[in-house]
This record gives structure tokens, sequence and C-alpha cells, in this order.
């Protein structure tokens, strides 16, 4: 077998066990629970899950959909968290070799956990989009040493595209403050902005915030038809996801 197949065979079920830890992060979060302590159990009556029903998506299939002891309904964002994240976890090593790959695995892995935060608690935290920075600080760092990594720009590109990248949100987040006299942009959503620079570059900018803007608009029409529409709806999820389409693009260097 290639390595290149048997790297995406190993990025799938890595990926959907990611999904699992952070539905379950989610899910006990909300209840107020710790999300360390504690086996897996059942929402609805608290038994705890034989191991086979622990598997990412195997044991949604297995237990077809509920608990398999109190007939309770599992949680649908269960199984699409954990394929939703195995597809991310997949997705570069269809386009790139496999140490490049599995940068932006762990990238879209750090992207989806800001965006589930983001659209829990309307915040992007921190230490999540520091990672994110970090990371491309680090494999621009392996590049200069000759390791493969993902196409990125020059170090001074980079650098110039986070300040540029973090400016423009900050002007809009003015410009939005001033018309409408209401914050629309939070500072996570800047430095999000500034750390998807890093790895983007000054030229690619433009098609990022285009992207960024239409899944925005996209899911803001979404909300206003299916929910709420007087509910915000963060734009951290629509940075995240436009950064790692436009990282799948294969090319050189950006």
């Amino acid at each position: 077998m290639r390595a290149e197949s048997f790297a995406l065979l190993l990025a799938l079920p890595a990926g959907a066990c990611v999904g699992s830890f952070l539905a379950t992060v989610r899910l006990r979060a909300r209840r107020g629970e710790s999300w360390i302590a504690g086996r897996s159990h059942c929402d609805g009556c608290g038994v705890r899950l034989p191991w086979p029903l622990t598997l990412p998506l195997v044991g949604y299939l297995l237990s077809r959909g509920r608990c398999r002891f109190c007939r309770a309904p599992i949680d649908p964002s269960q199984p699409l968290l954990e394929g939703g994240a195995a597809l991310l976890a997949a997705a570069p090593f269809l386009v790139f070799p496999p140490t490049a790959a599995l940068a932006l695995a762990l990238l879209g892995g750090l992207l989806l956990a800001l965006s589930l935060a983001d659209l829990e608690a309307m915040r992007l935290p921190d230490p999540l989009v520091a990672a994110v920075a970090l990371l491309a600080l680090l494999l621009l760092a392996a590049r200069h040493a000759g390791i493969a990594v993902p196409p990125l720009p020059q170090l001074d590109e980079a650098l110039m595209g986070a300040a540029l990248a973090a400016g423009f949100l900050v002007l809009l987040r003015c410009a939005h403050r001033q018309l409408s006299g209401r914050e629309g942009l939070g500072w996570g959503d800047v430095k999000l902005a500034g750390a998807s620079g890093l790895w983007l570059g000054p030229q690619a900018l433009p098609a990022f915030f285009l992207l960024a803007g239409t899944l925005g608009l996209l899911a803001a029409i979404a909300r206003g038809a299916l929910r709420d529409p007087a509910r915000p709806v963060p734009f951290g999820p629509a940075l995240a996801l436009a950064l790692f389409l436009l990282l799948l693009l294969p090319g050189e260097d950006r």
C-alpha cells in the first residue's frame, strides 16, 4: 500500500475521534459536566456505554440513533461532528504529501474547535487562535529546514498578510459600529483574520474575505429562515472554513 493511501486511511478514523471528543466537550459543557473525568454515558439515563457504542460513527450506527437502554435519541450533532471532522482530516491527504497534509489536518482540528466555540458561546478562545498562528510560524521554520509543508507565503509576506487582514477587520468593525451603533465583529474575529493572514499572505486576502463574506451571508440567510433571525450569526466559522478551503487549493508557495 502506498504511503499516501495508508495516511489517508489513518486520517479518517483519527479525524472522527477528534470530532467525537469535540462533540463530547460541547455536550458536557452545556450540562456543566467535566469533560475530562467520567466515561461515555447516555445523556438520558446516565448508563455507561459499552466500548463498541463509543466508537465514532460506528456507535451511532449500531445503536440506530437511540440509546439501547432507555431509547432516548442521541444528539444528531454527535455523528455530524464526527463525520465532518473525519472529512476535514482526510481532505488534505487527497491533495498534498503526507507531511504537508498532516499539518493541514491539525489546522482543520483547530479551526473546527474554534468554530464550535463561536457557535456555542459567540467567542473565539485566544489559546486556539494563537495555536493557529503558531502552527503557521512553525511550518515556515520547518520549510526553511527543508521539510515538506503546505504552500505558504514567505515570512515577510506572511507577516504583511497578518497585519493587513487584522487591520481590514478592525476598519470594518469600526465602520459597522459607526453606522449601526452596535458591535458587528468581535476582537476574536480580528485575531483569527490576522492568524489566517499568516497562512495566506497578502495576495490571497481578497479571495479569503470574499469567500468568508459569502459564507457568512449564506449562514445569516439560513439562520433567518430556520431560527430566530434576531440572534447574531458568528463570523468565526466563515473565516475558518474560508481559510481551510483556500489552503486546499494546490499551488506553489503563496
